[in-house]
Order: structure tokens, then sequence, then C-alpha cells
């Protein structure tokens, strides 16, 4: 039972890998909840903004290295790469929503002559190719190459009161430019445009720099929560003319460009020239604004994931070499236990307290077999010396019993015959046991039902000549007892079956004795019945009972003799020995 406890409770292994586990999960959780509560947002914010501020930081200063605003926009190849560098190339012309005639006349007007000629929904040449189209939201596109180089030529030489005028008409004509080539971006979508600055009443404001709108009048600019986003922004949210005009503000909306499916929120950070007049602006959609953040969170997120894969996995390999090597030291310790010889010393796992062990289980291997030889020399020796003793003891005992033979045969009278032939019984019973013991092997316990057989046989055959064959029934059980039991509970048996023999046969019947042996919980139960006459009453005990009661009380062991009513009709008498 004891060694069942090596399969209780859960294995070094799976402890140590549940801990490690642990130890190394719940602090990389507990980053990740931080990065997430605590230090996402602020990031978000700082990564986003980083880009705008460095866009509008950048243009500002472009501005600024030029003359004051009004002269940079009659300077118009100034003003024209000004334009490149922020906002890109013209990409296409965009007219306003009219009807193919009026669309010609303001590009006629536009060109200075009647090239292009606007039908059904396509703009086309004189040649009649296709050079551009008309809109899903009825405003008409010029995209071909070579006439978009022509406009372009023509918006860029013009004069800012000409753009303005073009740009603000019925049908008005806009030059749509590229941002993807544009010198200073706002990430992918966003962009960086410019308005000119109208706190003073009266005082139109137009786009100066925009990839869509480029010199619209900005009054009439909302979105579509009724906003008016661009006057909003010509006076820097109310802050023009104020201590606080030098602020950078920052301005976040809903926005729609022409060209896009619907509006979408925009955050833009709005900076005050006043040297220029202007109000510079760099603006990101929102969804491209926590793009930053995102994939600055995405890395995070994948390098502590990764950190965590690999301490695991060193966690593991370690643990595989711990396991491994406890599993080996495991079995060196079974075979040593179980007395195989010399085992092959366990494999060296490379950790140093585990191979100390090892070493230590090694040294302690050849001391268990060196202590294992000198006691199996020293059993061996203790075992033929009890032999030798239990021999002699059997011997001599023999000897004493051939003493009372040679005694009995030269006795006179029944009485001195009677008491001899009894002592001879007896001692021949204690001579019995240590026959038993000696053929047993074994030198503690001995084979009781054997030594009842035996006892029995040899009763049966003492029965002296001229009287009746005794009828013997029997029912032993396998029983082993300890030679302190054995030796007393051997002459009880003894004298209870002798009397049976003597004096429990019956004249009237033929003699009949019945003999038992049972174990019954902890106690070893002896029967002894005949079919004789049974105990007179008032018959005084002999030596015989006498010794029975004696040896009875002596182990502890319950004594009852019933005198008539057996179950062959004699006496019966029963010992319960207890066996502990």
């Amino acid at each position: 039972m004891r060694g069942s406890r090596g399969g209780r409770g859960p294995s070094l292994a799976t402890v140590f890998a549940a801990a490690m586990t642990a130890a190394t999960l719940l602090p990389l959780a507990a980053t990740l909840l931080l990065w997430r509560f605590v230090y996402s947002a602020d990031a978000t914010t700082s990564l986003g903004l980083s880009q705008i501020r460095d866009a509008l930081d950048g243009t500002a200063a472009l501005l600024e290295s030029y003359p004051p605003v009004a002269s940079l926009i009659r300077d118009s190849s100034s003003f024209a790469q000004v334009r490149r560098l922020v906002n890109g190339p013209i990409a296409s012309l965009r007219l306003g929503d009219a009807g193919p005639a009026e669309v010609e006349a303001a590009l006629a007007s536009f060109l200075g002559q009647a090239a292009l000629k606007a039908s059904g929904d396509a703009i086309a040449d004189a040649s009649g190719a296709r050079v551009g189209s008309r809109k899903a939201d009825g405003t008409w596109s010029l995209d071909e190459p070579g006439w978009v180089a022509r406009c372009a030529a023509l918006w860029d030489g013009a004069s800012e009161e000409e753009r303005r005028r073009l740009a603000n008409a019925p049908v008005y004509i806009r030059a749509e430019r590229d941002i993807t080539k544009a010198v200073l971006r706002v990430g992918r979508a966003g962009y960086i445009w410019a308005i000119t600055s109208g706190y003073a009443p009266g005082k139109p404001a137009f786009e100066l720099l925009h990839p869509q709108i480029e010199a619209v009048d900005v009054e009439e600019l909302a979105n579509a929560a009724g906003e008016r986003i661009g006057v909003e922004i010509s006076r820097l949210r109310g802050l023009l003319g104020t201590e606080r005009e030098n602020e950078l503000v920052r301005y976040d909306y809903a926005w729609k460009n022409p060209g896009d499916r619907g509006e979408r929120r925009k955050i833009t950070l709005l900076r005050y020239l006043p040297d220029s007049g202007i109000v510079v602006c760099a603006g990101l959609y929102e969804d491209e604004y926590f793009l930053p953040a995102q994939a600055a969170s995405l890395f995070f997120v994948a390098m502590v994931l990764a950190i965590g894969a690999i301490t695991i996995a060193l966690l593991l390999g370690i643990l595989r070499r711990v396991n491994g090597a406890l599993a080996e030291l495991t079995r060196f310790s079974e075979s040593t236990a179980a007395a195989l010889g010399p085992v092959s010393e366990p494999p060296r796992s490379g950790i140093r307290e585990l191979d100390i062990l090892a070493a230590a289980m090694v040294g302690m291997e050849g001391q268990i077999l060196a202590r294992q030889g000198a006691l199996e020399v020293e059993i061996e020796e203790k075992n033929a010396l009890l032999q030798e003793v239990h021999h002699r003891v059997k011997n001599n005992l023999s000897v004493l019993a051939s003493i009372v033979s040679l005694q009995l045969d030269e006795a006179e009278g029944e009485d001195v015959r009677a008491v001899l032939s009894r002592t001879r019984g007896r001692i021949a019973s204690m001579a019995q046991a240590y026959q038993q013991l000696v053929e047993s092997g074994e030198y503690s316990r001995i084979p009781f039902d054997e030594y009842l057989r035996d006892l029995l046989a040899y009763y049966q055959c003492s029965v002296g000549p001229g009287r009746p064959r005794v009828a013997r029934s029997e029912r032993l059980e396998p029983c082993r007892l300890r030679m302190e039991l054995a030796v007393p509970l051997g002459l009880i048996a003894q004298e209870l079956v002798a009397n049976a023999y003597e004096h429990g046969a019956s004249s009237l019947r033929e003699p009949a004795i019945e003999v038992s042996l049972l174990l019954e919980g902890d106690s070893a139960i002896i029967e002894v019945a005949d079919n004789g006459e049974g105990v007179p009453e008032g018959a005084a005990e002999r030596t015989g009972l006498l010794l029975v009661r004696l040896l009875s009380a002596q182990i502890g062991a319950e004594l009852s003799i019933l005198a008539h009513g057996g179950p062959l009709g004699g006496a019966r008498a029963r010992v319960a020995a207890p066996l502990a």
C-alpha cells in the first residue's frame, strides 16, 4: 500500500510546466492589458498627431521662406511650384454640373478656342477621340494626359483672380491634383491645404492650396451636418485677431471631397501665418490616423507573443531535459530497489544539480549492494544456525521420547504406563512441531494444518491391537502460525486428540472422532468431538485437561468443553486462539 503513493498528485513536470507557463503568460497578459487600456490611447494620439504636425511644420517653413503671399501669388511660376510640392501635379480638370453645350462653351473660353466638343456623356477632341466624360454626380472630368498638360499650363499661368473666377463660376473649372505625387505628404489619403484668412467683416476667404477645390470661395463649404468648415478654418475657429491666434489649433470634423463616396471623419491641425495672411492646414482621415498606432500596437502584441513563445519553448526544452533526467533517475532507483545487481549509470543531463544527484545515487547503489551482500551472507549464516538449532531441538525431543518409550516398556502397573504413554505423546507433539518448522524452510511460522494432519495420523496408527478402528473425519483449513503460538496450541490439540482416542471411543458403537481447524476473523478455532459416553458428572479433571486450561490461559484462548451432546453425541472441546 505504501508504494501506491507514487501515483498520487500531479507530476513534477506538470507542476513545473504550469508554474512556468503562468509565470510567463500572466506578465505578458498584464503587459498587453496595460498597453491596451493605459498607453494605447496616448500612443495613438502621439503617433497620429506627430505625422500631421510634421507635415504642417514643413509646409509652414516652406511658405515662410517665400515673400508674403501676395507677392508669391503674383509670381505664378513660384506659386505653381509650391502647389506641386504641397498638393502634387494636376491630374485632371473638373467642370461643374451642366449640360454638354455649357461645358463645351466653358472649355472654349478657358482654352481660347473651340477645340473640344461635349455631347451625351463624353468630351472629345477634333478627331473624335474621347478625352473626358461625365461623372455619376453630374460633373465632368477632363482626364486625357495631353489635354490635361495643356490645361495645367494655362491654369498655373493664370492670375489668382482668374483662377478664382473659373473655380467659382456657375459652370466652374477646377484643377484636381494627384496628392500621391506630392512631396509634402500626410499619410496616404491626408493632405495639406491653405485658406486665406477671413476674419475681417465682408472679406471673402479662398482655398489657396488644395488638391481638389483650389481657388474656391470657402464661404459656402459645409458638411452634411451644416457645419461651415471653410469659415471655421479661415477664422482659425474664432482665434484670429486675438492673443491666441498664434496657437496650434486642432479641428476634428466630417468631410467629403469631390469624388469621395461619403463623408469621413478628419483630424486637422491649423496654424496662422501672419506674414502671409493665410491659415495653413494639415489633415488626416480618422481611419488612417489610427493606422500607425494600430501598426505599433500589432507590433507590440506580436513582440510580446513572440517573447512568450520563445520563453515557453525554452522552458519546455529545459523541462524536457529535466523530465528525461528524472525518468532516468527513477529507472535507476527502481532497478536498485529491485536488487537487480549493478545498474547502468544514468546518462549526464547537463544540469549540475541533477548530475550531482545522479552521482550520489550511484554511490548509494554501491553502498546498498555492498550491504546487501553482507546481509545475504549474514542471513545465510543465521538460517543455517537456526536450522541447526531447530534440528537439534527436534532430535533432542526425539531422544527424550525414545527414553520415555524405554521406560514405558519397563514400567509395571497400568497407571504408570498410562502416564508415560501420555508424556511420550506430549514430547512427540513438540518434536512434530519442530519437524514441521525444519521441513517448511521458514523459521518463524509453521503450517499448522499439516501439523494437525500428522498428529491425527500418529494417533490413528497408535491404536493398540484388539481395539476397534476409529472412524476419523477432519476439516483443516490452511493456516500458518507463529512458533510461539503453534507449540502451546499444538500441545492443546495433542491433549484433546489423545483424550478423544483414549477415552472417547464408544463401547456401544463404532468409535468416531471429528477434528476441525477453521479461521474466523482474527482467531484460529480448533474443535475435537467424539461419539463416546461423554464426561461423567462430578469427575475430577486429570492432568491432561488441567494442562489444556493452563495453556489456553497462557495464549489467551477461549476454551469450552461440552460434556455431552456434541455433534457426534459425545464430548466436544472448542479452543479459539487469537492470532495477533
